[in-house]
C-alpha cells in the first residue's frame, strides 16, 4: 500500500546511502531496468563522493526512483557484473549483505538495510525497504525490470520524457502526492480546486550550496485544464522585494514568500485545498478573504512547527487599504459558539477558541501582521532575532515564488534520512524551492 508520507528526500536519501555504503561501458541501456510507473525520478551525475568500486560504471548517472507501490529504489549502471558479485561476496563477511544467489536469470543479494539488490550485466537495480518474508516477490518484481527493453520502462513514461529536458547535474521530476504532506501545499498553488496532487508534478533542477539544497523549477500536469490553470497562476507572481524574508526564522518549519495583487492572488488561495485546511478554523469567524484581497506587494506565509493536529501560521503582507477593519465589529457579534473576538491594541485584535489562538493587526503604514501569539504576530513583520542567512536572503529577494523548508524539524524516519544526504550533498539544513 501506498504511503503518502515517503517522500524524495526519504528515497533520495536511502538510495544514494546504500550506494555509498555499497562504496556505479555500458551505454544508457540500464536505464530500461526502472519501472514506468514512477511518481518520482532523480537522476544525479556521478556523484563526486561515491567510490568507484570495481564493477559499477561511475562515469553514468545514477537514478533514485519512487514507484506506484511506494517502492524506493535506485538504478546504476554496470561495467563488469562478475566484478559486482565477488564485492557483494567479500561484504557478506561484514554482514553488510548476503552471499549473492542467482535467481530468475538474475544474481540478488539482501542489504542489511532491507534493500533489495539484483543485477545483470550492466545494470544494477535496488529496491525496498522490505522484510525477509516479501524477498520472493521481490525477486519476481526485480527480474522482470531487469528483462525491460527500451518500449517497457521509464522511458516509454511522461516523467523520463519531462527529466530528460532538463539540463542539470541532479534534476528531478515528482507526481506532488509523491513528496512529504507538509510540502503539498505550495506546490499545489494555481491548480483547480478539483484537481489532486497525483495531476500535478514537480520538475527541478537541483544543486547543494551553502547548507541548502536549491531547487529552480515550475509545476505542470498531463490534464490539459489543470495544465492551463497552472500556466495562468505563473503570470499573478511579481519580483519579491523581500520585505519579510529577514522576518522568518531560521529555526522556522516552512517560509513561503511571493508578491501578488491580493485581488488576483485570493482565486488560487480559494482553490488550494491545503491553505484552506489551514485557514478554517479563522475562517468561521474572520473574512480572511476581504483581508487577502487588500494585500499588494509583499506577502509571506511562516510556519513555525509542523504537527497534524495544531497548525499555526504568521502572515505577513504590504496592504493596498484596510477597508476590512470597518468589518471587524460585525465580526466580534457574529463568531462561531466557543470563539471569541477580543481588542489587543490599536487595529488589533485576538481570536481564540478551543483550537487556535490567532492575533493579526495593521499598522499605521499599512502592514498586516499575524501569528499564533501576540509575539509571533508581532515579530511577523520585524527583523528576526535569529533570521535566515544572509546568503538565502539574497536568493529569495527578486524570484516569483519562493518556498523555504527546515530539514533539521524532520524527526523520525525523514529525519534520519536527512542524515544519509550529508555525505552526498553536505552539511544540508535547509531545501529553497525557487518558481522558474
Amino acid at each position: 500500500m501506498r504511503t503518502k508520507l515517503k517522500s524524495f528526500i526519504a528515497w533520495c536519501s536511502v538510495g544514494l546511502s546504500v550506494l555509498v555504503s555499497l562504496a556505479s561501458c555500458s551505454g544508457d541501456s540500464y536505464v530500461n531496468a526502472i519501472p514506468s510507473d514512477v511518481t518520482a525520478l532523480l537522476a544525479v551525475a556521478s556523484p563526486k563522493s561515491f567510490i568507484d568500486y570495481k564493477g559499477i560504471d561511475m562515469g553514468s548517472d545514477v537514478y533514485l526512483f519512487e514507484d506506484a507501490d511506494g517502492n524506493l529504489g535506485a538504478c546504476v549502471s554496470l561495467s563488469d557484473g562478475d566484478e559486482l558479485e565477488k564485492y557483494f561476496d567479500e561484504q557478506s563477511d561484514k554482514g553488510v549483505c548476503a552471499k549473492v544467489e542467482k535467481k530468475r536469470g538474475f544474481r540478488f543479494t539482501l542489504l542489511s538495510n532491507g534493500f533489495l539488490a539484483g543485477f545483470s550485466d550492466n545494470a544494477l537495480l535496488l529496491m525496498g525497504p522490505m522484510v525477509e518474508a516479501d524477498k520472493a516477490e521481490y525477486i519476481n518484481r526485480m527480474a522482470k525490470l531487469l528483462k525491460q527493453d527500451e518500449g517497457q520502462g521509464v522511458r516509454s513514461s511522461r516523467i523520463y520524457e519531462a527529466l530528460d529536458t532538463i539540463d542539470a547535474p541532479m534534476r528531478l521530476v515528482a507526481r506532488v502526492d509523491a513528496l512529504p504532506e507538509q510540502f503539498v501545499t505550495p506546490f499545489m498553488l494555481g491548480a483547480p480546486k478539483t484537481a489532486s496532487a497525483s495531476q500535478v508534478y514537480v520538475a527541478a533542477r537541483m544543486r547543494s550550496q551553502d547548507g541548502v539544497l536549491d531547487m529552480r523549477g515550475h509545476t505542470f500536469s498531463m490534464n490539459k485544464e489543470v495544465e492551463q490553470a497552472l500556466r495562468k497562476a505563473d503570470g499573478i507572481y511579481r519580483p519579491i522585494k523581500g520585505r519579510y524574508v529577514g522576518s522568518m526564522p531560521q529555526e522556522a518549519m516552512l517560509g513561503l514568500f511571493v508578491n501578488v495583487d491580493g485581488t488576483k492572488f485570493i482565486n488560487i488561495m480559494r482553490d488550494n485545498q491545503g491553505l484552506q485546511a489551514m485557514l478554517a478554523g479563522i475562517n468561521r469567524a474572520i473574512d480572511m478573504d476581504n483581508i487577502i484581497k487588500s494585500v499588494n506587494g509583499d506577502m509571506s506565509i511562516v510556519v513555525p512547527s509542523y504537527s497534524p493536529d495544531r497548525l499555526e501560521i504568521s502572515m505577513a503582507a504590504e496592504l493596498a487599504n484596510s477597508n476590512w477593519l470597518a468589518d471587524v465589529g460585525y465580526w466580534k457579534q457574529s463568531t462561531p459558539a466557543g470563539s471569541t473576538i477580543a481588542d489587543w491594541g490599536n487595529n488589533s485584535y485576538i481570536f481564540s477558541d478551543s483550537k487556535t489562538t490567532y492575533c493579526f493587526g495593521v499598522t499605521d503604514d499599512l502592514q498586516y501582521y499575524s501569528g499564533g501569539s501576540q509575539e509571533t504576530a508581532a515579530n511577523s513583520i520585524k527583523p528576526s532575532v535569529a533570521p535566515l542567512p544572509d546568503n538565502l536572503q539574497k536568493m529569495i529577494r527578486g524570484q516569483k515564488l519562493v518556498m523555504v523548508v527546515n530539514l533539521n524539524l524532520l524527526s523520525g524516519k525523514q529525519g534520519s534520512v536527512v542524515q544519509a544526504l550529508k555525505p552526498i550533498l553536505g552539511n544540508v539544513g535547509k531545501i529553497m524551492y525557487r518558481l522558474e
